[in-house]
């Protein structure tokens, strides 16, 4: 909105003010307004007429400049509902949820009814609060005035029981209305999509439809993104057909629904195809869809998707974006490529807290944590504030490099130098700070010291912590306390069930597996994937258990020996829990066409290898081994002209030892087990994610002075 000239000739009406403050408002022209604000001060108008200073309390507050609109407020003599309504719009919307329910409450001692405008931005305050208890209250107030069957209320409080788990409320006033709109079938389906209940909201979509409604944009999206986030993508895809059927475009906000639902349910090479194919279908991403894609690809550690979507920001001109920015840092980060992070971090033209905060917390992933702490420093120095989240970055660096004296004392001056209350996430960084450094004991008295309830991350830091260190009499202190929380992550009761095994208590092992059944909390197989030019290749749980019934008498055979070794051998004995047991009989499986002899061929832990491939492609395409390497590899054995699939038994053996012996130097890594002393790892990268070879057990694993020659000529011809 261009600066308008006043002139001092002529007066301007109370109606001329009125209208001019209301465009400025509508435009969010804040200094237009305030040249408005000035001449009528120098006007001498009355504010009174056609509730000036309403409306301007209301321009401050919609150009969210909530400290003007505070002190116009406060001179106000006797404010009226609107003006209260602008201070509770203005600072619920910017955020100040609590400042906004003490202008309600002021509103209601002043004696002011209020309006349906008035309890429906009080209600989506509550939303913001997530406090159904207060919801609560504010509908009993509706009841009271007998707003209960105005329409916009009623969406209101249905939109608030549906976000703060509340759906049977939500449900209860839904069917209550004596008339419904478009939004009111939406928030109802949205409240069903939101706890997972897509079968229910389906229902309500289809009848909405023959009660004469037609859903909106808004609705298709929403059940859409829910299909989506449900890992049920063929009837996301089938839902999104439908919506072409019945004449629905796909909008960005469609595509930006299915690519975030995608990300939500950790289908990221699904969220990538979408990404892909919106741009074949002319449908520009916006910075909505890049936000929402990058922390998928970091997650994942797709660093090269991630890349190939920061050419596209750089291209659409994104790259100055902010908020793009801090998401570009974090996706680096998590894939662990610290200079390219910094590059976009240095790049920032203008840096708010949040791009501060995930450089922060790139180089506490890194270990650097001087480097984090300092960063801290000049964040301050700079004149930003840090915030929840800033502490907990800075907690975490601390946590991974074991500075414990330091990240104590950083958690103890939040309120006292920062004036920020130490929230569960700082509580649960402490818990896995102690755990980390071995500092068990001191965990377990902060734990009972807690002024909050233990949450799941908590938990799991410091069972891990008590098995890490040897301390299992502290975990099963916990045990019962734990066991109380509605876990609905598989880490803590697996991390709790190994404690109680590695002790023999198999009664206790029981019972925690039966609590993982009753609360229907699975266990889901780890997959690797090995990421080639043009493609990512997934080894999936389903295609490994499909293939394990090759190996299955094998594993019978196996698991019988165990068993009877187990009386007169000390073997069994080393197996300390029910996961070594697991261990030891999986690795005597053959696995054809995924695992071979627990070395994977196709370069990752159960990597797919093509049973028609020949074994060199496989050792030297797949596998990241030079040609020369893996050429002497099949020669030495005689299976130059081999399939993976006819491999036998004995050849697979063979592998595995040269394995060992060709991927040698600063990408291996020996794991010596306390106990018996013999090797149990060997870690090697080789332009993938990481490959797992163990030995069987009972296998000779020293190496004769031979072996080490040869390595060593090996290590040095590199």
């Amino acid at each position: 909105m261009k600066t308008m000239p006043f002139s001092s000739q002529f007066m301007w009406s109370p109606y001329e003010f009125a209208l001019c403050l209301q465009k400025c408002l509508k435009a969010k022209a804040l200094r237009p307004g305030m040249q408005v604000h000035a001449t009528l001060l120098t006007s001498g108008t009355n504010m009174n007429i056609l509730s000036l200073n309403s409306k301007l309390v209301g321009m401050y507050a919609g150009c969210a400049d909530l400290k003007s609109a505070r002190v116009l407020f406060q001179k106000i003599g006797h404010p009226n509902v609107f003006a209260f309504n602008w201070m509770v719009l203005g600072l619920a919307y910017n955020g100040y949820f609590d400042d906004a329910l003490l202008y309600f409450r002021w509103m209601r001692e002043v004696g002011h009814v209020g309006n349906n405008f008035t309890f429906s931005i009080v209600l989506k305050t509550c939303v913001g609060l997530m406090n159904v208890n207060m919801g609560k209250q504010v509908h009993a107030m509706v009841c009271e005035m007998g707003f209960q069957n105005d329409v916009s209320i009623a969406n209101a409080l249905i939109d608030m029981y549906g976000k703060c788990e509340g759906i049977s409320y939500a449900h209860l006033v839904f069917d209550g209305m004596r008339e419904r709109d478009v939004a009111s079938w939406t928030s109802m389906i949205c409240g069903f999509c939101n706890i997972g209940e897509i079968e229910k909201a389906m229902v309500l979509f289809e009848r909405m439809k023959m009660e004469g409604l037609e859903p909106n944009d808004f609705t298709w999206n929403v059940i859409l993104a829910a299909y989506a986030r449900s890992s049920n993508s063929s009837k996301a895809f089938a839902f999104f057909e439908r919506m072409k059927r019945e004449g629905v475009v796909a909008d960005v906000v469609t595509w930006n629904a299915l690519i975030s639902g995608f990300v939500q349910n950790h289908q990221v090479m699904e969220a990538f195809k979408m990404f892909q194919e919106m741009i074949l279908s002319a449908i520009q991403p916006n910075q909505v869809t890049i936000v929402a894609l990058l922390p998928a690809f970091g997650s994942a550690g797709f660093i090269k998707c991630g890349r190939e979507i920061h050419g596209f920001v750089c291209r659409k001109g994104f790259d100055a974006n902010v908020f793009i920015a801090s998401a570009l840092i974090d996706m680096y980060s998590k894939c662990g490529s610290l200079k390219d992070a910094q590059n976009v971090f240095d790049n920032i033209p203008c840096k708010n807290v949040a791009s501060w905060n995930a450089m922060i917390d790139c180089y506490g992933k890194c270990g650097m944590t001087n480097s984090s702490l300092e960063l801290f420093n000049k964040m301050q120095e700079e004149g930003l504030h840090p915030n929840e989240v800033t502490f907990t970055c800075v907690l975490s660096a601390c946590s991974h490099s074991g500075s414990v004296q330091k990240g104590l004392e950083i958690f103890s001056s939040m309120k006292k130098c920062y004036g920020i209350e130490q929230s569960l996430q700082h509580y649960a960084c402490v818990v896995d700070l102690l755990c980390r450094s071995g500092r068990t004991v001191e965990a377990y008295k902060f734990f009972k010291a807690l002024p909050i309830q233990i949450t799941e991350s908590m938990a799991g830091a410091f069972l891990h912590g008590c098995k890490l260190h040897g301390r299992r009499d502290l975990a099963k202190m916990m045990a019962e306390e734990i066991m109380r929380l509605k876990l609905k992550r598989p880490g803590s009761f697996v991390t709790l069930s190994n404690i109680y095994a590695a002790d023999g208590e198999w009664e206790e092992v029981e019972n925690v597996r039966n609590v993982m059944k009753e609360r229907d909390v699975h266990k889901h197989p780890g997959f690797s994937w090995i990421e080639k030019p043009c493609e990512i290749l997934e080894g999936e749980k389903e295609k490994e258990g499909n293939n394990m019934e090759s190996g299955l008498d094998v594993g019978l055979a196996e698991l019988e020996n165990l068993h009877s070794a187990s009386r007169s051998s000390a073997m069994f004995a080393s197996a300390r829990s029910l996961s070594d047991v697991a261990l030891s009989l999986r690795q005597n499986l053959t696995f054809r066409g995924v695992r071979v002899q627990n070395i994977n061929i196709g370069g990752g832990v159960g990597g797919e290898i093509p049973d028609n491939k020949r074994l060199e492609y496989a050792l030297q395409h797949l596998h990241g081994i030079g040609r020369s390497k893996a050429h002497h590899i099949v020669c030495e054995l005689g299976v130059e002209n081999k399939f993976v699939k006819d491999l036998s038994k004995r050849e697979l053996y063979s592998i595995r030892e040269l394995l060992s012996k060709y991927l040698i130097g600063n990408d291996l890594k020996k794991c010596v087990e306390r106990d018996v002393g013999r090797l149990v790892g060997i870690q090697c990268y080789r332009g993938i994610r990481h490959v797992d070879s163990l030995p069987c057990r009972g296998q000779r694993t020293h190496t004769n002075a031979r072996t080490r020659r040869n390595r060593k000529t090996l290590s040095g011809s590199r």
